[in-house]
């Protein structure tokens, strides 16, 4: 069978539980980029996927225009998994300056090119 390899739900969720039942789904162990745009993501859905163990594959990541704030900017950029990650859009939330400066400092986003 193939692997996934891209998964576009951008508008699709509903909200932080479905990101949750999303991050334990073990077919995104194969994920290399996912599309949450327009999900009505908020800090706990980013900490869930923050959490997520299916992750490791992933390599971008679109989180824009959602409910993300600085907490859910920092949960998702210091992730176990965040090292793979070569391109993050989170456009569209409401980072603020403390979010920017998590992902400034993250010590994770080694791999990170386009932002």
């Amino acid at each position: 069978m193939p692997k996934l390899r891209y998964l576009d739900v951008s508008g699709r969720l509903g909200g932080d539980e479905s990101v949750r039942a999303l991050a334990d789904w073990p077919a995104l162990a194969s994920v290399e980029q996912l599309n949450l745009c327009e999900s009505d993501l908020t800090e706990k859905g980013a900490e869930y996927l923050a959490q997520s163990q299916h992750l490791s594959t992933l390599k971008e990541l679109d989180v824009w225009s959602n409910e993300l704030g600085p907490e859910g900017i920092f949960s998702l950029v210091n992730a176990d998994w965040a090292d793979s990650l070569t391109h993050l859009d989170a456009w569209g939330n409401l980072i603020g300056d403390d979010g920017v400066k998590a992902i400034a400092r993250s010590s994770k986003l080694t791999s990170l090119r386009s932002l």
